[in-house]
């Protein structure tokens, strides 16, 4: 077998001799078109890089991929680091995107290196990902998803439009001036998990600015976050917080969002029950996960939480969903099951999730079975636990409101 470089950079075979098991007509030779196509477009959801591995192949997997636009979204998020991919095959899988929208995620260091390259430009640099993380902006028209530093953003593109633009993650460094937010008219997912200060940078004055649905943002002691909920409570649907929440004020902070369905809210610290720290009036919520304490929402059918609710304020609650160490969250809960025999009517299912179960857990697991047992059995209850190291089950909604295997949601796991 020999192999050859082909003009567009890909590794080829140019011959070979064949042995008599590969004289007769393979299987894979006689898959329609679409089916393989639709094979490829779901490897390079899994392995970004898998278009150029899959062009390698052989003459038929090669035609495929190349009239596979779909399966090359992905990529640009992968290679922009690697270097062993030049800018010009970078721009060339750009091109072989069209027409779709695009999935791209440059990481800050990246950022910092093109900062350096700016500095001293070099004919040894040719392979650095700064010749590259500038190429997806020559195509702002078809950026779906775009996880990029904030501050680079807003001093290299300061006017530029995204018109497509749907999912944006703003990482690490504050922006030294402000974003115009009517620059991405169809922006609904905004996360700003890193820098808490960045959001009073975003300007949403202008009266085309976009609609969010879900907001994820860091908080602080300050309420930087609390101007663009309360600009947004007519389209929030999703609203993620995590930091810290007291102000060290004993004033009340009330935020009303009649659309919202799911509350996300990741306290840093535990702190004393005189501490008021935040009144969220969410009538239809349907979802909450929770790091910290509790807060009463009756209409509540699933709860994700690390600390033991009290569960008399939860009546319609249906599956709830516990962690943390020693089983004290799941003590508690059958230890309130079982008092109370009208307790969470509707409970059909208490999934307790750990990464281990040595043999003190499994013990104390074994008494929280008979808890539960004993009040199934006195009130004709149907309670179901289950002990899990993944959650079994999902939100009643999609947290993320986009395909399960889009980019965003490593991104934000990542995080």
């Amino acid at each position: 077998m020999s192999l050859s470089m082909s003009k567009d950079g890909f590794i080829v075979r140019t011959s070979r001799e064949p042995t008599v098991a590969e004289s007769q007509t393979s299987p894979i030779q006689r898959v329609p078109f679409e089916i393989l196509s639709e094979i490829f477009t779901l490897c390079s959801k899994r392995e970004l890089l898998s278009p150029t591995k899959i062009a390698s192949v052989c003459h038929l997997w090669r035609e495929t991929i190349f009239a596979t636009p779909l399966a090359w979204t992905r990529i640009c998020s992968a290679t922009v680091e690697e270097r062993k991919v030049s800018h010009e095959k970078y721009r060339r899988f750009l091109e072989l995107s069209n027409p779709h929208l695009l999935f791209s995620d440059i990481d800050h260091v990246l950022v910092q290196e093109c900062r350096l390259f700016d500095q001293s430009p070099s004919a040894a640099h040719q392979m650095c990902a700064c010749l590259k993380i500038r190429q997806p902006f020559s195509y702002s028209d078809r950026l779906r998803c775009l996880s990029i530093e904030s501050s680079w953003l807003a001093n290299e593109y300061p006017t530029l439009i995204f018109p497509n633009l749907e999912h944006l993650t703003f990482r690490t460094a504050r922006p030294t001036r402000k974003i115009d937010m009517s620059r991405f008219p169809k922006l609904w997912h905004l996360r700003i998990p890193s820098n808490p200060g960045s959001i009073t940078l975003l300007d949403f004055s202008n009266p085309r600015h976009p609609q969010l649905r879900y907001l994820e943002s860091r908080v602080v002691y300050y309420d930087f976050w609390l101007p663009v909920v309360n600009q947004f409570v007519g389209s929030l649907r999703t609203l993620s917080l995590s930091g810290h929440f007291v102000t060290g004020l004993k004033s009340k902070r009330k935020v009303e969002c009649p659309q919202l369905q799911v509350l996300i809210i990741r306290d840093n610290e535990l702190f004393p029950s005189e501490d008021i720290l935040l009144e969220l009036s969410v009538p239809r919520l349907i979802y909450l996960h929770y790091r910290s304490r509790e807060r009463d929402h009756k209409g509540l059918v699933q709860i994700r939480t690390n600390m033991p609710p009290k569960l008399r304020d939860y009546p319609s609650l249906r599956i709830l969903q516990t962690e943390g160490p020693m089983c004290i969250p799941l003590l508690d809960i059958a230890a309130q099951l079982e008092s109370e025999s009208s307790l969470c009517p509707n409970l059909r299912k208490i999934e307790a999730k750990f990464d281990e179960i040595p043999d003190l857990t499994q013990t104390l697991i074994d008494n929280v079975q008979g808890r539960i047992r004993n009040r199934n059995e006195k009130t004709g209850s149907d309670i179901m636990l289950v002990v899990c190291q993944k959650w079994l089950t999902s939100a009643p909604i999609d947290l993320q409101e986009c395909e399960d295997d889009a980019p965003c949601h490593s991104w934000a796991e990542g995080n």
